[in-house]
């Protein structure tokens, strides 16, 4: 089938923006991160109680980080030249299939080798889903729209991994295939809008525009790599013996903070919402540095869920703004990009830093992180000061 379908009818006013479509693309991306959401938590002890080394379970990460990085670039290329469906049913497809292989195959080198071919399929379909939101959403409220789009991320970022940790193994696999089953489905059923595809055989995978924002996001992201790898481990330190809460309030700030920061960047321009943000991330890694109870790491929490709401939101939408119609998916791609690249970084840098300065020492370092992406910003942004106020 065509990857065009008739555009939605022109109205007076304000661009309609719970359209149809933008409702089938939340669902889409929700199952699709719930689907592979549950891998993280849950694989660890399933692999160790068929018998993996703890160092065998310290590459289940890096064998789904590195290929989503390798195969993002490639990703954006083919949406640009060969349309959205194509390119999104190919990664939903190849998703499900690994994770009803992962259920048939319960041997440990065979569930490795599936998951380095899980990262390579979800790059594929995370950069399709979101470059399809950013065609479905109008440029005049995509600040808005991309904020109510993330929420399915936040969701199920923090409710699928506790929901595969409360499930036998067997029945985790199942449920996964499910979610992304279904995703598939709905994918299949998406009227997806006319696009302008390229025709230059030869194009730099990378999308020029998009670098700014993706650096931004990169340098925001090294602090919650350092988060997701220490923070356990340095609460327990600080007598704090389950951190868990910090996770729900992060989760939750970002639930309810994201669409208004998202009218806040429509309205207001990028600045007013990502300069403050990168703020609040400096407060609450200095918060988090200092911290010596439960409350102080929840303050933190707030923190920082308002300061990556902020920043991610739009930085998000920033990467798509300026960038010509043909190179949507290439700008898609260079954003998570450095999404995932900053949080693989975040986490090497950090053990480093530990080693030196120790926990607290190592996140009070980090703080330098989002004051430098606040620098780069204003130095790369300086000439379109003007555009971005709309």
């Amino acid at each position: 089938m065509h990857d065009a379908a008739p555009a939605q009818p022109a109205s007076s006013g304000k661009s309609p923006l719970w359209t149809r479509n933008f409702i089938h693309i939340i669902l889409i991306n929700t199952f699709l991160f719930f689907g592979f959401q549950c891998y993280p938590a849950a694989l660890p002890p399933y692999l160790k109680s068929l018998g993996a080394s703890d160092a065998t379970l310290g590459w289940l990460t890096a064998l789904a980080n590195i290929p989503a990085l390798l195969t993002r670039p490639l990703a954006g290329v083919l949406l640009d030249r060969l349309g959205r469906r194509k390119v999104l049913l190919s990664g939903l497809t190849m998703m499900t299939a690994i994770s009803l292989s992962m259920y048939f195959f319960p041997i440990v080198g065979i569930i490795l080798m599936l998951r380095f071919v899980h990262g390579l399929a979800w790059g594929i379909a995370n950069t399709s889903s979101n470059t399809v939101a950013t065609d479905i959403v109008p440029k005049s409220r995509l600040g808005e729209g991309m904020g109510f789009f993330s929420l399915s991320t936040g969701l199920a970022m923090a409710v699928s991994p506790a929901v595969a940790l409360s499930l036998p193994s067997d029945v985790m696999f199942v449920l996964a295939t499910v979610f992304m089953a279904s995703a598939t489905v709905l994918a299949c059923c998406l009227r997806y809008p006319p696009v302008v595809l390229t025709k230059r055989k030869s194009r730099f995978p990378f999308e020029k525009t998009a670098f700014c924002p993706a650096l931004v996001v990169f340098f925001s992201n090294t602090s919650y790599g350092a988060v997701l790898t220490f923070l356990a481990v340095y609460a327990a330190q600080r007598g704090v013996g389950n951190i868990g809460p910090y996770f729900t309030v992060y989760a939750i700030v970002l639930l309810l903070t994201r669409p208004n920061i998202g009218r806040l960047v429509d309205k207001k321009g990028h600045r007013a919402a990502l300069l403050p943000g990168l703020f609040f991330l400096a407060g609450a890694l200095i918060m988090l540095s200092q911290s010596t109870s439960l409350i102080l790491f929840l303050v933190s929490a707030v923190l920082y869920g308002v300061g990556q709401g902020a920043v991610q939101t739009s930085a998000q939408t920033l990467a798509v703004l300026y960038t010509p119609k043909d190179r949507i998916g290439a700008a898609n791609a260079t954003f998570f990009t450095g999404f995932d690249g900053g949080i693989g970084f975040g986490a090497l840098l950090a053990s480093g830093l530990v080693s030196l300065f120790g926990y607290s020492g190592m996140f009070l370092c980090l703080t330098a992180c989002p004051m430098l992406a606040a620098l780069l910003f204003v130095i790369m942004t300086s000439g379109r000061r003007k555009a971005d106020q709309h």
